[in-house]
């Protein structure tokens, strides 16, 4: 944390296994404001999406899953940069600002 924002290495997004690079294209961020888990996702164009796996519909902590993000108590169903596409939710997930300077990424809260 520095101030009202979560500091992450962009080499955070690269993991050794076997000798070999391999590169994720999202990770989880914990921090102490929140109980869940926010998904920082890397997009085109070198830029990033961070969103809150917080159901807007009943509270439950929602799953990455392949190229969308779920809701295992109710079936809700997201994008990766939180918008919802299949209810019963009807609000998106919260969204932060993402800024990156050269090694670093930064959440605004």
């Amino acid at each position: 944390m520095e101030g009202n924002r979560v500091k992450v290495k962009k080499a955070d997004f690269v993991e050794v296994k076997k000798e070999k690079l391999l590169e994720h294209n999202w990770v989880l961020v914990k921090t102490e404001r929140y109980e869940e888990p926010i998904y920082l996702r890397k997009l085109e164009n070198n830029d990033y999406s961070a969103v809150l796996l917080h159901c807007q519909h009943k509270g439950c902590e929602v799953n990455p899953a392949a190229d969308m993000l779920h809701c295992p108590c109710h079936g809700s169903e997201y994008t990766t940069t939180g918008k919802v596409v299949k209810g019963p939710s009807e609000k998106d997930l919260q969204q932060f600002m993402v800024q990156a300077d050269g090694d670093y990424l930064y959440i605004q809260l």
